[in-house]
């Protein structure tokens, strides 16, 4: 057998054996979550997981066949893992974790999907999970009031009656999940190519699209339950605080970057 067959057999186990210890790490990182979080933060993570744990056995079943070559299956696999992103952000700001806690997790993913691609032959390793900087969050304005913008979401869509939490309660958390993980990922991205300018500027403008999606969910909210009107007032103050900080963001990103080729 050759040096590299070889190398890709290990690899074959050791992704599988790899991924008991991630989906162990997550479940236990999971089980320390309240209850009435566990909903809309932690049940998004433990369904993708358990998704990847049947497909990653259905990768080591030589008897299961579902039409895909071993590489296909690897991509899927590494896709979704990759998908883990958004929600992953969303806990982590909302329960406060510490860098520690969120870089172990990073890394455990990245050893999985780095193993996986060895198995299919896609090229070296890369890091592909990034996790919040609370220093560079705290000295950007438009990332801290997002940041506190989608706890404060988060902490009065929670509380809200059962027929409410369920319907513009869920949508608007929803929403905020995709506002910070918007901002946050066109923020990691420091453009030195025309391209690059493009795709941060098409994630903030996303962000800016998320903001505005929350207007009206808000303010029905607050008409159906007649919540007071400095409450309404809070959240309305931090979403047109945001916006005009994304404006002044883009702006400025236009004058440092719109040159690139």
């Amino acid at each position: 057998m050759s040096v590299l067959a070889r190398k890709r057999q290990t690899s074959r186990h050791e992704h599988a054996n790899h991924f008991v210890t991630l989906y162990e790490y997550t479940e236990e990182r999971l089980s320390k979550m309240a209850k009435r979080k566990y909903r809309w933060l932690g049940a998004p993570i433990a369904s993708t997981m358990n998704r990847i744990r049947d497909e990653i056995m259905q990768l080591e079943d030589t008897y299961y066949s579902n039409g895909k070559s071993t590489k296909e299956q690897c991509e899927h696999i590494i896709m979704e893992l990759i998908r883990l992103q958004k929600p992953l952000i969303a806990l982590w700001n909302i329960e406060g974790y510490q860098e520690r806690r969120m870089e172990k997790w990073a890394s455990l993913i990245d050893r999985e999907i780095n193993l996986l691609a060895e198995v299919a032959e896609l090229g070296k390793g890369t890091r592909h999970m990034m996790i919040l900087d609370h220093a560079a969050i705290n000295r950007m304005d438009c990332m801290k009031t997002m940041s506190k913008l989608h706890r404060t979401i988060y902490s009065k869509s929670i509380s809200l009656p059962t027929y409410c939490r369920e319907t513009k309660g869920s949508f608007l958390m929803r929403i905020a999940d995709e506002a910070l993980y918007r901002l946050f990922v066109g923020n990691s991205i420091i453009p030195k190519t025309k391209l690059q300018y493009e795709a941060r500027e098409k994630n903030i403008s996303r962000a800016m699209n998320c903001l505005k999606s929350m207007e009206q969910p808000i303010f029905s909210i607050f008409n159906i339950l007649n919540y007071s009107n400095e409450t309404m007032e809070e959240i309305a103050e931090m979403i047109t605080e945001e916006e005009k900080l994304i404006v002044g963001l883009m702006k400025s990103d236009e004058k440092r970057f719109s040159g690139l080729k």
